[in-house]
């Protein structure tokens, strides 16, 4: 009487206006969309780390630069090309949206302190910004600050134009680069650009194809493309009235809230499409002349709305709390990432109960000649009962291999790997760790707590004894102090407390170096390149040191964006590790509630964890690590894939599990749709794999192989589990 009812004219005309006038107070908001290109936009107000890390860059004016390397590719003589520099640093200075310009201009062209006495072979800032081989020099630019995305683009975009306007007029041999923090945020917003402009497209050119293949009734497609548009509509809308932030990772997400309203609509259709064949097929000739068509149709959409309603209502319930779980992210765009997308599966199950229904109800069932994938799952499903040990044995033995592959899985990651070798970003990259000392460093504060403390001689005292034990590590490249300073100007303790007390820090131009008050300087070490582990595990290192020699009152932790990034991605990382666990002792629940049997909801259990365990275990084997795109797989994707398993322990009832015959019809029916719509989500999937966005490529590449072997399990190793079981407790 329900599914009659929301089939009825009056109810269906309701729906309709109904969402979309939803829809217009959605797109109303759709202006205030925000879209985050900053890389502090990935940690929470409350991480402790990170606003210890920006406390520091305010007390020593470390603002966010962008870094512009200038080489020469003649000779190793970038000095021969000063006049053209200081030419150039007077025009970048002269654009109003460029704070300061520093770097190698600050150093060489007009140092502040000039009118001490030098007495040191070699200006110690100068060195860092100047190549090891005289190729290249770095400049630094600080921008003012900018409220849109929109100014902040437009200002580097009219940077980098002048630049090469200035550099083809001069000599079209030197090459610049960009790195620094502002050009890593640049990038995130080039790739979230580019993801943006070419997964929706994608996306639609690929639905269009699918449906097109296995769709004729033109009715059912208006109304799957319908009720996709309403859940995006609606879902952005949410986005934007909530102030939910779209950043790099989370562009990937209106591929994924479309791909499941139509996986999940294509439910709808197979089993209107098999209750069509079955009104028809029990039917004489005759009767099928003389029937009414569009009631026959009317019939088999309730039909198939009654048989969908519980798997469809569980998988959607299922799939919102595996994405719900993105919210105990520590950072905050995977939060927002794992809210839209609960909220879009919650609201598909609404919109494809009503919108879709509005016009699949004036479809026509046709007949049309495409591989019967009934026949061939038939098939597939009596080889699988037949060879049944040969194939129970080979899963348990890729099982094993990969359990002892996932178990040596680790926490690895590196933030300035994100994008592609010819990127911006990454080109620069390799320039500053070939000819500077790379882009990988950490600050220490050494605070005294007394104003003009760092004048006194146990202060520079442990200043050189902590230089000593960083000299010696492996993993550094070369330490910065105020040492360097005072060796350069041959100043000695009382006379440097003179020079304090007399000048300001910004006259000496050492701001970057020492506090306002003088009671504390920065410590500043370049290291190799390494992973989020092993910085991790220098920082233990140095920590450790620190405490055996009771430094650790005197030297801060620490402190530095990369340090930030590899602790923000193993937190992320054993959350959503936890989260996946928490989405297993769901399911169980849910399947033990719903199968009234321990056995089955084992099954169910087992039948979508065990294509995890392959999944990651084969990531491990091929050299990956968990990272921030594989951690965002592992919360998100078991609420994914457990639905297709849902379909079917709730569609094929136990009483036709005795004999292969019985079985086998109702898997018949169930099979196709799953198929299909585990195509749909592979090839949808794999739409991320074209991003330039490593993270996303990850989740992409990682969901679209976990959703194939699911299909696998679900098409050979669940029928032939399930009638065991079911013969077993017989």
């Amino acid at each position: 009487m329900t599914f009659s009812y929301l089939t009825t004219t009056v109810t269906t005309r309701f729906s309709f206006f109904f969402w979309l006038l939803l829809c217009i107070v959605a797109s109303m908001g759709l202006g205030q969309l925000k879209f985050a290109v900053d890389y502090t936009s990935y940690f929470s107000e409350d991480d402790q780390r990170f606003n210890r890390f920006r406390t520091f860059q305010r007390d020593f004016a470390q603002d966010d630069q962008l870094v512009i390397i200038i080489e020469s590719k003649q000779d190793n003589n970038i000095k021969k090309h000063l006049p053209f520099i200081k030419d150039l640093t007077s025009a970048l200075s002269d654009l109003s949206f460029i704070k300061k310009v520093g770097g190698f201009k600050e150093s060489y062209f007009n140092p502040l302190s000039s009118a001490l006495p030098v007495r040191g072979k070699q200006n110690p800032a100068l060195t860092e910004f100047v190549a090891t081989d005289n190729s290249a020099v770095l400049l630094t630019l600080s921008f003012n600050q900018h409220d849109a995305v929109s100014d902040f683009l437009t200002q580097l975009n009219s940077t980098r134009d002048l630049i090469n306007r200035q550099m083809t007029q001069y000599d079209p041999k030197l090459e610049v680069y960009y790195s620094g923090e502002l050009a890593l945020n640049w990038q995130y917003a080039e790739v979230l650009k580019h993801d943006l402009i070419w997964f929706l497209p994608g996306l639609i050119l690929l639905l269009c194809i699918m449906l097109w293949l296995v769709i004729p009734e033109k009715w059912w497609i208006v109304g799957i493309a319908s009720s996709s548009f309403v859940v995006l509509i609606c879902t952005l809308g949410l986005a934007a009235w909530g102030n939910f932030t779209i950043a790099a990772i989370s562009a990937f997400v209106p591929v994924i809230i479309i791909v499941l309203n139509v996986a999940y609509a294509m439910h709808l259709y197979f089993d209107w499409r098999n209750a069509c064949a079955n009104i028809y097929g029990n039917t004489s000739s005759d009767s099928v002349l003389n029937c009414d068509h569009k009631q026959v149709a009317l019939t088999a959409l309730i039909t198939s709305m009654k048989r969908n309603i519980k798997p469809l209502f569980w998988g959607s319930i299922t799939t919102a709390f595996g994405f719900i779980l993105l919210r105990f992210s520590p950072s905050p765009p995977i939060q927002d990432f794992g809210a839209m997308v609960a909220f879009a599966v919650l609201i598909s199950f609404l919109v494809n109960y009503s919108v879709l229904i509005t016009f699949a109800r004036l479809a026509h069932y046709k007949v049309i000649s495409i591989i019967n994938l009934s026949h061939f799952c038939g098939h597939l499903y009596r080889l699988g009962w037949y060879y049944r040990r040969a194939v129970l044995i080979i899963v348990g033995t890729l099982t094993l291999l990969a359990a002892i592959s996932l178990s040596q899985l680790r926490f690895d990651d590196d933030a300035a790997n994100y994008f592609p070798t010819d990127n911006v970003f990454s080109l620069s990259k390799q320039v500053m760790e070939t000819k500077f000392n790379g882009i990988n460093n950490i600050n220490f504060v050494v605070d005294t707590n007394t104003e003009l403390g760092i004048t006194d001689a146990s202060y520079i005292k442990k200043i050189n004894q902590f230089n000593r034990f960083l000299a010696k590590q492996d993993e550094v490249i070369k330490v910065h102090s105020i040492v360097d300073w005072l060796k350069w100007y041959g100043v000695g303790q009382h006379q440097f407390k003179q020079i304090l007390t007399g000048n300001t820090i910004q006259t000496l131009g050492i701001e970057r170096l020492v506090n306002v008050d003088s009671s504390a300087s920065l410590l500043r070490v370049n290291l190799v390149p390494m992973k989020a582990s092993e910085l991790i595990d220098f920082e233990d290192k140095v920590l450790s040191y620190l405490t055996s020699n009771n430094l650790h009152t005197l030297i801060s932790p620490p402190l530095s964006q990369q340090l930030v990034f590899a602790h923000l991605s193993r937190e992320n990382s054993w959350t959503m590790l936890s989260s996946f666990i928490a989405a297993l002792l769901l399911l169980l629940t849910l399947l033990i509630f719903l199968k009234r049997s321990f056995k089955l909801a084992l099954l169910g259990l087992l039948a979508n964890m065990l294509p995890l365990v392959l999944v990651f275990g084969f990531w491990q084997f091929i050299g990956g690590s968990l990272s921030l795109g594989c951690a965002v797989v592992m919360g998100m994707i078991l609420g994914i894939i457990i639905d297709d398993s849902l379909h079917l322990l709730l569609k094929v009832s136990e009483s036709e599990s005795s004999e292969i015959d019985s079985t086998l019809n109702g898997f018949r029916e169930v099979i196709p749709a799953i198929t299909f719509t585990s195509i749909l989500l592979v090839l949808g999937f794999s739409l991320g794999l074209n991003s330039d966005f490593f993270p996303i490529i990850e989740l992409s590449f990682l969901s679209l192989l976990t959703i194939f072997i699911a299909w696998l399990f679900d098409f050979i190793v669940l029928p032939v589990c399930y009638r065991l079981a079911m013969r077993g407790e017989r």
